[in-house]
């Protein structure tokens, strides 16, 4: 992938010249029923190197995880069906790239409005962590990729980074909603988000302690 040429020297840069590339992707459900998540979590990579992203995804074998599949498995890299082994190994390039990661957890309750308006609580979290995103870095240019596989809405994911974008001065050169099986970027990012929910779901914390410096904001609600 081209981008104009950068200073990437480091995580921390902050010249708002630069352009830097923004992945979202979610792990759980709004769903109460038995089976469902406790969790939700919505996960945000930025990166200034995508060739770095690019590069995880097309480095290991994909479909490692043996389990009863009741449906076709994507051609992709992915988090739930990676073995242990290359979750760690993808998890660990990721913390030693250029990456800075905001996340926010929604813990369900038994409110049955949580299943019913699962739309409208998506919307929210996604619109509080576009916004900290905007708020917290200081670049004026971003390229947004969205994992399409949620709750949004076809372009509905795009107007709201648009929108969070404008008030906060910045610019949006591209946005764009694509499944994951088309964009390694997002493949890599999976991990990201994968690692995060597993530390939320299930108390797992391998993942969660190998990214925790790359971890800009989590928020918990």
């Amino acid at each position: 992938m081209n981008l104009p040429e950068q200073d990437v020297s480091g995580p921390e840069n902050d010249d708002r010249s630069e352009i830097c590339i923004a992945l979202f992707d979610e792990r759980g459900d709004f769903g109460l029923k038995e089976g469902s998540s406790k969790t939700f979590v919505i996960a945000v990579s930025v990166i200034r190197r995508p060739d770095d992203f690019i590069a995880i995804a097309t480095r290991y074998p994909k479909n490692t995880r043996r389990f009863k599949r009741t449906k076709k498995v994507e051609d992709s890299l992915k988090f739930r069906t990676s073995v242990d082994s290359i979750r760690i190994a993808v998890v660990e390039d990721v913390s030693n790239s250029v990456v800075d990661v905001y996340a926010v957890t929604y813990t369900k309750s038994k409110d049955k409005d949580v299943d019913k308006k699962r739309a409208i609580y998506y919307r929210g979290l996604f619109k509080e962590i576009v916004d900290e995103l905007m708020r917290a870095m200081n670049v004026a240019c971003f390229m947004v990729i969205i994992d399409s596989t949620n709750e949004l809405g076809k372009e509905v994911g795009c107007k709201i980074v648009r929108d969070c974008a404008k008030e906060h001065g910045k610019r949006i050169i591209e946005c764009k909603q694509v499944r994951s099986k088309d964009e390694l970027l997002l493949q890599t990012h999976d991990f990201v988000v994968g690692g995060l929910g597993s530390f939320e779901e299930d108390g797992e914390d391998v993942y969660f302690k190998k990214l925790s410096d790359r971890i800009k904001t989590w928020f918990r609600r």
